[in-house]
């Protein structure tokens, strides 16, 4: 080795979709995403005109890395084609049928430990799983 060589370390981590065991009620049917030892959630400012809590992900949902900067910090996130899923208006309702409707979206997910940092979000890590 010679003064100024560098050495480039490239690890192969995939986005990874995780789930619970179904005994926790709370995140059944839900996933969350982990790339390497990173797990990801979505965050409103990312999102400004849809509510995070309404985007599905699918099974074979490809995310890609994309480097980002939050609160100064360089960071890799992931981006991807999800499902915007209408739920309708809830207003002075309390049950109705299920509705089929789904849109294509692109989302962005942020390394959970980044989430907070543009102010007062919604976050979710969980999301619903389209199988």
């Amino acid at each position: 080795m010679e003064k100024g060589d560098q050495i480039e370390l490239v690890l192969d981590m995939p986005a990874t979709l995780i789930e619970s065991n179904p005994m926790v009620e709370e995140t059944r049917n839900q996933v969350a995403v982990k790339r390497g030892p990173v797990v990801y959630c979505i965050e409103s400012p990312d999102m400004p005109s849809l509510k995070v809590f309404n985007i599905a992900v699918p099974y074979n949902i490809q995310l890609k890395p994309v480097p980002t900067t939050i609160a100064n910090g360089n960071m890799m996130a992931l981006a991807g084609e999800a499902r915007l899923l209408n739920t309708g208006d809830w207003t002075r309702t309390l049950y109705k049928e299920v509705s089929k409707k789904q849109t294509p979206v692109n989302i962005k997910l942020i390394p959970y430990y980044a989430w907070a940092n543009r102010g007062e979000t919604d976050m979710s890590v969980w999301m619903p799983l389209v199988r």
